[in-house]
Parts: structure tokens; C-alpha cells; sequence
């Protein structure tokens, strides 16, 4: 792939989520010739499909709760519902609202926006749109994509992910949250104020588990004391078809091997599986076995399994 003068930078991004924007808003106050290369929309998960959107939807689950309780500060109004397609309307608007503003932004700052799925070639170039984009530094900024279970296959329709959730055009009766995560709590709250029957597995012993201990009991103490259904610390499940072809989730003995909750992981796709290996001293911390970095996070080299 030819190179030209346009495709040469100092520092190239791939990813252009809220790391990737970041990093590419500071290199070029820094006086940096940056290039964002973003398959998706820049913004990526926390702007489209995490962080805001799910904002929007808590707002409009605190709106519903106030109306329930307006009698109790001598307002009159009565809740009579929920309008989904309302409800996504002003999640959209506020998404569309914050991108516009983003764009802007980047675009002020010099920044030179790829719109195209890139691929790590070598410790200093991207292919992506047909062309070889050169840096003297390259940042992954790649983000993370929903992640299940193993044997719960994500068929967007009775198991579904986040991101399905999110653009869901009807309220469901009940619902099942693996993962009690922030990700997990989070709809949990949402749907329960719209009026869903919403029940928490979480394999670890409180809710919330990567935040302080303290907090999660509370968060989980209010949570038992409100409405949610919580199983924490309770046996991996496994998935059966049934003929009504509704997934049931069955108890099942721990098994420690497997990872018991939903989330988010890092995509492989677009970065070749990289391999990353010092050529010289090897130092610094280890992301797991052949994978070292030095002190300062820089890889020497880039290889492939």
C-alpha cells in the first residue's frame, strides 16, 4: 500500500470512543498531526450505545418514579405508562445532541477523522479504507463489545445484550439480568420503573463487585428492601430451549473456570491478536503468558499468534 504525505502522522488512534477522542483532543493541544480512525461513529460505545444513552434512560425512570410519588409533595399527576418510542425519542435527542458537539470539536482541533474499520499492520501503520496510515505512535483505543456466558448464545431476541436492550421497542414483563455489574444494576433500576418484574444473578457475593465493598452492600440492601429480586454469590446457571423456545436457566455446581457474570470485553477483530514482545530487557507488568510491556506501557514489538 503507497504512502503519501496525507497518511503520515505523528500520532495515529484507533478506536475513537471516549479514550480514543481524548487522546486525540490532547495530542493535538500538544501540537500534534493526529489521525482518528473509528469504525462506527465517533463517540463510539459510552456516547452510542453505554454511558449516555443509559443516562437518558435512568432520567426517564426518575421521571416516572417522581410522577408515582407527586401526591406525597401535594402535586397532582397520575402515571399512566410508559411511551417507549417517547422514551427513545429523547434518548436519541440527546445522543444526537452531544455527537454534533463532538464532531465540531474534533474538527476545530485539526483532528483528521478515518471513518473505516482499521487494522494494526505493524508497531507503526493501520490499514484501513484501502490505505496505509503511518504514526509515529499508535494508541488502541479499540473499546468493548457485550459478552456472554458460556452456553447462552446472545440471539437478540430472548437473550439479549446491552446494546439490544437500548433500542428495545417494547416493555418486557419480566426479565432475567446476568451480571450485576454496573451495567447489570443499571437496566435493572430502568426496567423496574417502568413496570418490569426484573430479577439479578450475580455469582459474586454483592452487587457492584469492583466498587468498595461498603457500597455495594448498601446499593444491594436498597435494592432487596425496594423491589429487585437479588441472587448473589448463587450457582452458575446453564441454558435449556424449552419448546416454547423461551431460554430457563438451571443451577448448576460452581465452577470456577468459567467466567459466571456478563459484560464487556476488549474486540480481537481489527488488531491481528497481537502479540506484544521486548526485543531487549523485559520488564513491567504482565498481561498474561508471552505478553510483556515495559515500565512506561510501550511494547517494544508487535507480533501475531
Amino acid at each position: 500500500m503507497a504512502n503519501d504525505a496525507s497518511t503520515v502522522f505523528d500520532v495515529v488512534i484507533l478506536g475513537g470512543g471516549s479514550g480514543g477522542y481524548a487522546a486525540a483532543l490532547r495530542a493535538a493541544q500538544l501540537g500534534q498531526s493526529v489521525a482518528l480512525i473509528e469504525k462506527g461513529e465517533l463517540g463510539g460505545t459510552c456516547l452510542h450505545r453505554g454511558c449516555i444513552p443509559t443516562k437518558a434512560l435512568l432520567h426517564a425512570a426518575e421521571i416516572a418514579d417522581e410522577t408515582k410519588e407527586a401526591a406525597e409533595f401535594g402535586v397532582l399527576a397520575t402515571f399512566q405508562g410508559i411511551d417507549i418510542n417517547g422514551v427513545h425519542k429523547y434518548k436519541d435527542d440527546v445522543i444526537a445532541g452531544l455527537y454534533k458537539g463532538l464532531q465540531g470539536l474534533v474538527a476545530s482541533r485539526k483532528v483528521t477523522f478515518i471513518q473505516g474499520e482499521g487494522r494494526l499492520s505493524s508497531p507503526t501503520s493501520v490499514d484501513v479504507n484501502g490505505q496505509r496510515v503511518q504514526g509515529k505512535h499508535i494508541v488502541l483505543a479499540t473499546g468493548s463489545v457485550p459478552k456472554s456466558i458460556p452456553g447462552l448464545n446472545i440471539d437478540g431476541d430472548r437473550v439479549i445484550s446491552s446494546d439490544h436492550a437500548l433500542k428495545l421497542d417494547r416493555i418486557p414483563q419480566s426479565a432475567v439480568i446476568l451480571g450485576g455489574g454496573v451495567i447489570g444494576v443499571e437496566f435493572a433500576s430502568v426496567w423496574k420503573s417502568f413496570g418490569v418484574d426484573v430479577t439479578i444473578v450475580e455469582a459474586l457475593p454483592h452487587l457492584a463487585p469492583l466498587e468498595d465493598e461498603n457500597s455495594s452492600k448498601l446499593l444491594e440492601r436498597a435494592f432487596r428492601k425496594a423491589w429487585h429480586q437479588v441472587r448473589a454469590q448463587g450457582p452458575l446457571l446453564r441454558r435449556r430451549v424449552h419448546r416454547d423456545r423461551c431460554p430457563r436457566l438451571h443451577r448448576e455446581r460452581q465452577d470456577h473456570r468459567r467466567r459466571p457474570a456478563a459484560g464487556r470485553h476488549r474486540p480481537r477483530p481489527g488488531l491481528g491478536r497481537p502479540r506484544l514482545r521486548g526485543a531487549g530487557r523485559r520488564h513491567g507488568p504482565r498481561l498474561r503468558p508471552g505478553r510483556r510491556v515495559h515500565a512506561h506501557q510501550r511494547a517494544d514489538h508487535l507480533g501475531r499468534r
